[in-house]
């Protein structure tokens, strides 16, 4: 029996050193002389409100709004003082409670896709009216954020969840897959799940995930099914700062990559590195494969992005009285 056990761990082992090694890991250093990206000031508002995530679609911009009872605006570009749809706090017929933009990698097909409290929603135009539409039964997920949609799963990342995982995929039938964090990472924040927050966002088509972590300078790429397939860190040596007894100090750590956004070629961070949230922020551009292939400094500190055609980028900051910005930037790549 003994030799036997003995047998069995040494294949777990073995099993165990071969995923190890399957897995591509990368330090690569931020480039601090990057090119400065100029942006223009598209509108700002007042501190009455609080934008907590933004897209770009069509001719549109849309923004979900944490302070305001008004949780939901969409506005024409050429137009941006009054909205052409809103869609106030509720729990009524075309009310949303807890919104968030989803973040899958998706062709232009029309509409806004949004999960709104455990509801999957879409917004579009049609003969001119704004139609708020629920596409499905209602599902039931832990409280989360950063949503995304394939064929047979939902992707997400909780809210302070007990367990250190950096992301999770559901369906109802077969409940929650939780998905480890790389193991460097897991020796840096151990067992304290709040350190384990992280942005993410899946292609489908490539059959990709990328989950950019929050208060560690790390990103991973995984395939569908939760395995690492690349780890890149940042710098030499591991953020985060901590308080007595291990606990991670969110006030003063650095804060690093604060925000992701899909596109079918790239994948676009905005990094920081700094407590100060006052500072100019970067965005670095990955491929799918994981290549960090381009790195720009912004002008101001932007903390939330959306992209449009890989051309266009929409970013938000938060001004030192609590107004807030939006910037337009135009980006210029170089498409190999």
């Amino acid at each position: 029996m003994r030799t036997l056990m003995s047998i069995l761990l040494l294949g777990v082992w073995l099993t165990s050193c071969q995923q190890e090694k399957q897995i591509e890991r990368q330090v690569l250093s931020l480039d601090k002389t990057a090119t400065i990206l100029q942006g223009k000031s598209l509108f700002k508002a007042d501190s009455n409100h609080y934008f907590y995530d933004i897209k770009s679609a069509w001719n549109y911009l849309a923004f979900l709004d944490d302070s305001c009872q008004t949780v939901l605006s969409v506005y024409a570009k050429d137009n941006i003082q009054q909205p052409v749809f809103t869609a106030l706090r509720g729990r009524k017929k075309g009310e949303l409670q807890k919104p968030h933009f989803r973040q899958e990698v998706t062709e232009e097909n029309g509409f806004l896709l949004v999960n709104d409290n455990s509801r999957y929603m879409k917004l579009y135009a049609e003969n001119g009216d704004w139609i708020l539409q629920q596409e499905e039964d209602w599902f039931n997920v832990k409280n989360s954020f950063y949503f995304n949609r394939t064929e047979k799963e939902l992707y997400a990342v909780p809210y302070a969840y007990e367990m250190p995982y950096p992301f999770y995929y559901y369906n109802p039938e077969e409940g929650y897959y939780w998905v480890d964090a790389d193991s460097t990472v897991m020796q840096i924040l151990s067992s304290h799940s709040d350190a384990y927050l992280c942005n993410l966002c899946v292609n489908e088509k490539e059959k990709v995930v990328a989950a950019a972590y929050r208060f560690t300078n790390a990103i991973s790429f995984y395939d569908l099914e939760g395995n690492i397939q690349k780890h890149i860190r940042l710098g030499d040596i591991f953020f985060p700062i901590t308080k007595d007894m291990g606990v991670v100090d969110v006030e003063n750590t650095p804060k690093c990559f604060l925000d992701i956004y899909g596109t079918e070629q790239y994948i676009y961070t905005v990094y920081s590195e700094e407590s100060d949230t006052s500072l100019p922020t970067y965005l670095l551009l990955f491929t799918w494969d994981g290549s960090l292939a381009r790195t720009w400094k912004f002008d101001r500190n932007i903390r939330s992005i959306s992209v449009e055609n890989d051309k266009y980028l929409y970013g938000i900051r938060t001004l030192p009285d609590g107004s807030q910005e939006v910037c337009e930037y135009i980006l210029e790549i170089e498409n190999k």
